[in-house]
């Protein structure tokens, strides 16, 4: 019973989190900018790993966590890829940790075009590191490995592409 409890006081305080926050948003302002793509966007939309079939959702508080994909995405999953090599969250940039391999969320910069998305392989390469960005299936991390093709826990791929570095 106490998990039944648990479970339906965060509903309760997720469901009024988001009231209270488009409240004191336009909403129709806030949906536009959400899910339109920004002018330097090469892909855009959710961030899904073939391995885990799992999304990038991410969050103001420069945290993220692996969940599945929604069929109607939320503004979390929602991030871009843009012609400077970021991949970005609102004004937040995926970038590696300097201490770690893991993936943090932090401010954007120019420090923070450090992203190649291949097409052929569906992988990202860290231009810092050189190692790619990998899932790991049973944590909601993300983490830099060595690459690795044939990985499926390394290869992305965005819900929608924009256009070529070409086109701009």
């Amino acid at each position: 019973m106490a998990q039944c409890d648990y479970k339906l006081k965060a509903q309760k305080w997720a469901f009024s989190y988001e009231l209270n926050w488009v409240k004191n948003k336009d909403v129709k302002t806030v949906t536009e900018q959400a899910l339109s793509p920004p002018n330097d966007a090469l892909y855009f939309g959710q961030l899904k790993n073939v391995g885990s079939r799992k999304c990038v959702n991410a969050f103001e508080t420069k945290e993220y966590s692996m969940i599945h994909c929604h069929r109607q995405p939320k503004f979390q999953q929602i991030l871009h890829y843009d012609i400077n090599g970021k991949l970005v969250y609102q004004n937040l940039c995926l970038s590696n940790s300097v201490k770690h391999k893991l993936v943090v969320l932090e401010k954007c910069s120019s420090k923070h075009g450090n992203w190649d998305y291949n097409n052929q392989t569906q992988q990202l390469r860290n231009k810092n590191t050189g190692l790619c960005l990998r899932h790991y299936r049973n944590y909601s991390i993300l983490t830099f490995d060595l690459c690795n093709d044939s990985d499926p826990f390394q290869r992305w791929v965005f819900s929608r592409y924009v256009h070529s570095k070409q086109e701009l």
